[in-house]
This record gives C-alpha cells, structure tokens and sequence, in this order.
C-alpha cells in the first residue's frame, strides 16, 4: 500500500509539470486571482503562485479550475492560483499578491522544489522557472521578461545581476533575438544596449545566429559590439562573418572584428590579419591586427610580425616585438618552427638597436622568451644600461645554455656587490632550478 501511495505521488509531480505547461499552450492569462478543483486531497498550505502539497489520499481526482479543465492532484494536494494561498483538499484559493519584486528563490514543497523567480512572476513563471532548474527547456515567461532581465544587467547590484544573467543562460536562443532587437534598436539607450550584449554573451553559442544577423547593422556601434561579443562567445562559425567585417568602412568596427577574430583563434585569417596590419589607415586597427596574429600563435603570423618590427610608430614596432616573444612554444616545434624561430630571433636582434626604449626592451624580453642562443652575447652588452641590465640578465638566464650560465658567472665576478651581480645571481639560481 505505501509503494502504492508513492508510485500515485511521483505520477502526481509529473502530471502537474506537464499540465502546467499545457495551460500555457492554451493561452492561459498571465495572472489569475484564484482557482478552484474538487477533491479528496490532503491538506497543505503552499506560497508564490498557490503551489501546494499534502498527505491525502492516493487517488486522483477529476476537478475543474478556472482556466481550464484538468485533473486535479488529490495526492499531492496540488493546485494552481497567482499569489500566497492554502490548498485543502485540492482546493486554493489565491490572493492576487505578485511575487517580491527582484530576483529570490521560493522553496515550493512537494513536487517543484527550489524555484527561481524574478521580478513579478505569476505561477506561470514559476512553474517555467522550475523546469528550467530541473534541466528542461525553458521560454520567455512574458514577453518583456527579457527585456526586463536587460534592465536589471544594466543598473541591478551583482547578485541581481548575477541571477538575470544566469536566467537569460537558461533561457538560451529563445531570448537571443530579443535581445539582439533591444541592441539594434536606435530607441533603445545606450546603457540597455551594453546590457542587451552583456546577456548575449552571457547566452554563448545559442546567441550566434542572432548576433550573426546583426553584424551588418546599418550603426556602426551595433557592429562593433556584435563583433565584440562574438569574439568573448568563442564560436568559430562566426569566422567568416568577422573576416568580412575587417573589410567594413568604420575603424572601430575593423578593430573589434581584428580583436575577436585573435581570441577565436582561427590560423586561417592570419593571412587577412597581416593584410590589415600593412594596409589600414588606423594605428589603432593595426595594433589590434598585431597583438592577433600574435594570439594565433601560427607560423604564418611570424613574416607580418617581423614586418611589424621594421614599421611606425615605435609603439607598433614594441607591440610586433611582444607577439613574436609570445609565440615560443609554437616556434620550438618541428623543423619549419625551427626556421620561423631563427627568422625571428635575427629580426629582434636587430631590434636591440632600435633608437626607442621600450623597442628595445621588448626585443630583450622576446629575445628571453625564444631562447634564442644567438643573442647571449648581444644581450651582454646591456649589462651596463641602468634601464635595461636587469632585463637583459633575466633574458640571458632564461636562454639557459651552458653559454649563457658562464656569461652570468662572469656577470658576478665582474660587480659581487652591486645590482647587477645580485641579478645575475638570481638568474643563475632560477637555472638552476629549472629541470
């Protein structure tokens, strides 16, 4: 008999998830004061919405509400109203008292468990709110839920923002479009929009499509956010669409477009990245093309970089600088990383000489990060640059070879007691370490 009553109650929770659902289908109104069904449930009280449970019987009894006809759950003493109210034998009668405005969690007993609610849900909402938790799909439980979880991105305190972002997640591709709307919308303010494009990112993959149909706005503020966002998503099928944006006529929009196309990766558009790099009117743009072909961390981002080194201004040859030095790892590899590292290492050894500081103190960091053998002796020769020994030395020891080792053992012997002796102590100490 108990197998029976617990066999009739788990029948009970999933009837009431599924009718609730249908309720909705059916065009259910959005708030609903009260509801009645017959029966000869137990008795319960139950909160937000008029969910309930209790020990009744184990049978199910046929009941009627007000908006609509279904089985009215004796077992469980489930019912459905909008506000606080008490179910007694599958009876509840409601208050009409909207949910806290604001995002909490309402512990409903008995079948939905913890529920997530925001802003004013009615028992709708939360019922979606609750599948959504227990891995089902979820869908906009109004249509300005959505916009209203922007709003609340774009002025909540973190734990409000938190929870609308996480919404907006589970609400998936289902609200993508609306929010892509609200950021292509010339009457939506600037702060909403931001917003709008901080829960597409907050959606990820599911939102491509959506962005991906904006990326040709007509407002170039819309493209370059759209183009921002796909590069924080990740999603590589946005690829060919950003490699098309590098072509467009605004620079902030060639510059976000340059930026995501780095963070996606892809070693195919190292080829248009290099062409940006050589050709954009934009420093900015061209900065951006530098420190992604760096990103790409590809042996066809080495030639563009060394071009990089020989350009203008300084601080675009310095950045050119930075990225071959990031790509150490990549250039060690194989007999053609071997090649592309030696090419390297040549045209940052000429860089040493450069007439800008921060050129040369790139070069030395790059020079240390390649390993580059060659450039132990050359590095030498800064021992006696205040500004640059302490970089230099560190390079050296990180070159690790056993050239390199004498180098710094001579380095001590030639000042025990000043900066440069102690630096060249602390490299040999890190050597030494090093497996």
């Amino acid at each position: 008999m108990l197998g029976q009553i617990y066999s009739h109650k788990l029948l009970s929770a999933l009837l009431a998830a599924g009718l609730a659902l249908a309720v909705l289908a059916a065009g259910a109104p959005a708030s609903t004061p009260s509801a009645t069904g017959s029966g000869t449930g137990g008795t319960s009280s139950g909160a937000g919405a008029g969910l309930g449970s209790g020990a009744g019987s184990s049978s199910l009894d046929s009941g009627s509400v007000n908006f609509g006809n279904f089985m009215d759950l004796g077992s469980s003493g489930s019912a459905f109203g909008s506000g606080f109210g008490s179910t007694t034998g599958g009876t509840t009668t409601g208050a009409n008292q909207p949910s806290t405005v604001g995002v909490k969690s309402m512990n409903i007993p008995g079948v939905l468990g913890v529920v997530p609610t925001m802003f004013r849900r009615n028992a709708s909402a939360l019922m979606l709110g609750a599948l959504a938790a227990n891995g089902k799909p979820a869908t906009p439980t109004e249509p300005g839920e959505v916009r209203r979880l922007a709003e609340t991105l774009a002025a909540a305190d973190d734990s409000a923002r938190k929870a609308a972002a996480q919404r907006l997640a589970e609400l998936g591709d289902t609200a993508a479009g609306t929010l892509a709307d609200l950021l292509r919308d010339p009457q939506t303010p600037r702060p909403l929009r931001a917003a709008a494009a901080e829960g597409l990112r907050a959606i990820g993959r599911p939102a491509t499509p959506a962005l991906l149909r904006v990326l040709a706005d007509e407002n170039p503020y819309v493209r370059a956010t759209t183009a921002e966002v796909l590069g924080a998503i990740g999603d590589r099928t946005a690829v060919r669409s950003l490699t098309q944006s590098l072509g467009d006529r605004e620079p902030a929009v060639r510059d976000k477009a340059a930026w995501a196309l780095g963070l996606l990766g892809d070693p195919g558009v190292a080829p248009s990245l290099a062409d940006l790099l050589r050709r954009d009117a934009s420093l900015d743009v061209r900065m951006t093309a530098v420190t992604s072909l760096g990103r790409l961390s590809c042996r066809a981002a080495v030639e563009p970089l060394i071009e990089g080194l020989q350009g203008e201004p300084a601080r675009l040859r310095a950045s050119s600088a930075r990225a071959l030095g990031g790509m150490g790892e990549m250039l060690a590899s194989g007999v053609r990383g071997e090649i592309c590292r030696s090419k390297a290492g040549e045209a940052l050894m000429i860089a040493l000489k450069d007439k800008d500081l921060a050129v040369r103190a790139a070069a030395i960091d790059a020079l240390g990060a390649l390993k580059e053998q060659r450039a132990v002796d050359p590095l030498a020769t800064f021992a006696a640059d205040p500004q640059l020994s302490p970089s230099a030395v560190q390079a050296i020891g990180r070159i690790g070879t056993n050239h390199a080792r004498r180098t710094l053992e001579k380095l001590v012997s030639l000042g025990p007691d000043d900066a440069l002796g102690a630096a060249a102590r602390e490299a040999l100490a890190q050597m030494r370490q090093r497996p």
